[in-house]
């Protein structure tokens, strides 16, 4: 029953990953695009400031794709494949399973780091706002004033009094800073979700050591018995 929840469990982690990894594209796509964004008032807005930094977005992305990979969909290949490695190769069983243990500790250890780290650059660079009289609105440049990363700056584009001429290029900025927030917020899922996977596969571990131990004691004494009788 344990190893059914838990393949469930790591089926559920590979999902989020899925979903973590698909928001973050979506923004590094959309940081990509150069644009300028025409505001009432003549004000011109580049799309991105001069200093905006995107690297807890890639800290963030390489959190999912480690677990997705490392924790889900190994541990999905070792469950099934148990039976047959068993079967064929069991001196590799507990090896192979130590290693899964391993890298899910280690995906788990850089999960918690990159969710530190998001929401601490995130809280650093939040509470400014753009000065709407600086040159670089008259002339398209980038906004030179402040550090940001693209959850603070796009807020203070959609906080400020600087009005969009065309809606979709309002819409397109909330519609990506809601995917943006998105996967800040479901690093806490991804975190908790690796928790207790991590849990689980660590009980999982001790199950098969335990197991493959019974099984060698038994290997051990039939060895003994049959001995016994041979020299009877």
């Amino acid at each position: 029953m344990g190893t059914i929840i838990l393949r469930v469990l790591l089926a559920v982690l590979m999902i989020d990953c899925l979903i973590e990894t698909g928001m973050i594209g979506s923004t590094v796509g959309f940081l990509h695009k150069d644009g300028l964004y025409k505001m009432e008032n003549n004000k011109i807005l580049d799309a991105k400031p001069k200093h905006i930094d995107a690297n807890h977005g890639h800290t963030a992305n390489g959190a999912s794709g480690s677990a997705l990979m490392l924790v889900g969909l190994l541990g999905l290949i070792l469950l099934g494949g148990r039976g047959f490695i068993e079967r064929r190769f069991p001196r590799y069983l507990i090896p192979l399973y130590t290693t899964w243990l391993v890298l899910t500790i280690l995906s788990f250890l850089l999960t918690l780091a990159a969710l530190i780290y998001v929401f601490v650059v995130v809280h650093q660079t939040s509470g400014q706002t753009i000065d709407i009289n600086d040159q670089s609105l008259t002339t398209g440049s980038h906004y030179p004033l402040g550090k940001w990363v693209p959850q603070t700056w796009y807020a203070a584009v959609l906080d400020s009094p600087l009005v969009f001429v065309n809606k979709s290029d309002h819409d397109n900025v909330s519609t990506h800073l809601a995917l943006m927030n998105g996967w800040k917020w479901n690093l806490i899922v991804l975190f908790l979700l690796e928790l207790a996977a991590t849990v689980m596969i660590v009980m999982e571990y001790r199950k098969v050591r335990k197991s493959r131990s019974y099984s060698n004691v038994a290997v051990t004494e039939k060895h003994g018995q049959e001995a016994a009788f041979a020299e009877a």
